[in-house]
């Protein structure tokens, strides 16, 4: 249901232990294969539902609260994260917030404009490590939009 290495399988776990749903992983490609909730081995472009989430969602979820305890739990930890990448990386944390939450809104991370450059520590545009070090940050934040998109909240 999304991109390799994006979280979708502890994500899937995390709530799974909170709804006390039974867990059971599978090995069925020669990659690792999950199909504890989502029951789908698809490339993205055509990801679907599979019976297991059918199955989970049509039992257990004529309520709401398996949709609020996952939007909760996802912005829990797009929260966690923002503030990981804004630590790690040494950002301009304002900035940084602003232009994360504008790029997961969009659903997209811009490379280009004075958006990104603003949220870099301060450097010179001619220092070598200023162009390796805006590589880094933008593809975390990419990956995290990517991850996150959908969820919405406040980063």
């Amino acid at each position: 249901m999304g991109k390799a290495i994006i979280g979708k399988s502890v994500w899937s776990r995390e709530l799974g232990r909170h709804l006390g749903v039974p867990r059971c992983g599978i090995e069925g490609t020669a990659e690792q294969a999950s199909f504890v909730v989502n029951g789908s081995q698809r490339g993205s472009g055509s990801a679907f539902p599979g019976r297991p989430l059918q199955t989970i969602v049509q039992s257990l979820c004529a309520k709401a609260s398996l949709i609020d305890a996952f939007f909760a739990f996802a912005r829990e930890e797009q929260r966690r994260e923002v503030n990981e990448i804004i630590t790690s990386e040494d950002l301009n944390p304002e900035a940084a917030k602003r232009y994360i939450a504008a790029s997961v809104k969009r659903e997209f991370a811009a490379e280009n404009g004075a958006d990104l450059n603003a949220i870099l520590p301060k450097m010179s545009p001619l220092n070598p490590q200023f162009r390796s070090k805006k590589a880094t940050v933008f593809e975390k934040i990419s990956a995290f939009v990517d991850k996150f998109k959908g969820v919405g909240g406040e980063v």
